[in-house]
């Protein structure tokens, strides 16, 4: 009986995880193309299927040219109104002082404004290469399913984590501002496009670096299940029999391996441009929010205790964020560099048959010759090196400018 209500139980999570899958493949996909970050189309069979089994955590792209165009009007909407707002020098800010002046903060936005307004272009100009990207992750997927061993990794919890907390803090400094400022509608936008669209690049591409990471993991997994197929417990295959189903799945696994780590250059390759643009303009816009931050608390000046409530919102989320980014990023370089030591493991523990033996080394040498590496446009390493360099950066110039304020003679 008790064993009945444990299947029945997980029988529940089950349908539950497919469920939830579904929402977040739906809002996500809405979400994404509601900003410019999705011009592409998704394949809604599998996603809107009444059968819970057919949902995929990848589904099929193609080019939109309604995506396309759609990503042009934010291009022009958002590019035309800055123009506009810095002609009349009327985009209002609500903290200033001696050292960051009203003119100087409305000249960083504007040029914030305009290399951030660039990434949805860009978007639309290279989607080419996501849209190959998701497709080659789905045909790996296929593939792999084809492994005897082969068991996929389907916890999703942490990417809806991941989602919801930047969502709901982002709704929320949005919601304080909107409320208790004198904004305009088209003026809150601009004043928060920048930080917007930045770390929703950040987190989609945290977002899939973990989708990959969970395909090297199951790679990994998979390799250690060889030793059944080296030795068979119950002796059914002869030795025959075992090398050609060995051989067998070590070709699968290395061509799926080699897959992803192509994957990964595509997707250094697409991101590159988006993530130094939106890396930089995070560092300065924090640096601007400790620096008020640090006035206030050492009474050289006051502000409003709103704007430092979703200061404080903002930069906690910055902190998230760039948290994340370098966790995905060091995460996928180390479980793809663990291969190599599952497979010397697998020579190593189990006795083998020279043949075997000898695919397994030509295996482990085809791909030592693949690395994974994540750079911006080869400028920023993108690992846990990125927060070294964030800290001391923002160290050395709140220092700077906070010592320049305080001996200031307006201070």
């Amino acid at each position: 009986m008790m064993e009945l209500l444990n299947l029945k139980e997980k029988f529940n999570l089950y349908r539950y995880n497919l469920v939830c899958r579904r929402y977040y493949i739906i809002i996500q996909y809405i979400f994404y193309k509601l900003i410019g970050l999705s011009p592409w189309v998704v394949d809604t069979s599998a996603i809107l299927s009444k059968n819970l089994n057919h949902i995929e955590e990848i589904n099929l792209c193609e080019i939109s040219y309604v995506g396309s165009y759609y990503n042009l009007c934010i291009f022009s909407f958002i590019g035309l109104s800055n123009i506009y707002f810095e002609l009349n020098s009327s985009l209002p800010h609500a903290q200033s002082d001696s050292i960051l002046t009203p003119a100087f903060r409305a000249r960083l936005k504007f040029i914030a404004i305009l290399c951030i307004n660039f990434i949805p272009l860009i978007y639309v100009c290279r989607q080419k290469i996501l849209i190959a990207v998701i497709n080659r992750l789905k045909t790996t997927d296929q593939k792999l399913k084809k492994c005897e061993n082969y068991l996929s990794n389907k916890n999703n919890k942490h990417i809806y984590f991941i989602f919801m907390v930047k969502f709901l803090c982002s709704a929320t400094s949005t919601s304080i501002l909107l409320h208790h400022s004198n904004f305009s509608f088209v003026t809150l936008l601009l004043r928060i496009y920048p930080d917007f669209i930045g770390g929703w690049v950040m987190i989609q591409f945290s977002t899939l670096l973990k989708v990959i990471n969970k395909r090297f993991k199951s790679i990994n997994a998979t390799i250690t299940k060889l030793d059944n197929i080296v030795n068979d417990p119950n002796q059914i295959k002869v030795l025959s029999e075992k090398e050609v189903s060995f051989r067998h799945e070590t070709e699968i696994i290395k061509h799926a391996y080699v897959e992803l780590c192509e994957v990964c250059d595509n997707v250094v390759d697409f991101y590159g441009l988006p993530l130094l643009i939106s890396i930089i303009h995070y560092l300065t816009i924090n640096i601007i929010r400790l620096y008020f931050i640090i006035l206030s608390v050492l009474s050289i000046a006051s502000y409003d205790r709103v704007i430092y409530i979703c200061n404080g919102i903002n930069f906690s989320l910055a902190s998230f964020i760039f948290l994340i980014l370098t966790s995905s990023v060091t995460a996928t370089m180390k479980e793809s560099k663990k291969t190599l030591k599952v497979i010397s493991l697998l020579v190593n523990r189990c006795p083998v048959d020279s043949k075997i033996e000898k695919q397994l080394t030509k295996f482990s040498s085809d791909i030592s010759h693949f690395q994974v590496e994540f750079t911006a446009c080869d400028v920023i390493p993108l690992d846990r090196r990125l927060l070294l360099m964030i800290v001391g950066t923002i160290a050395s110039y709140l220092v700077i400018v906070v010592q320049f304020r305080i001996n200031s003679p307006s201070n």
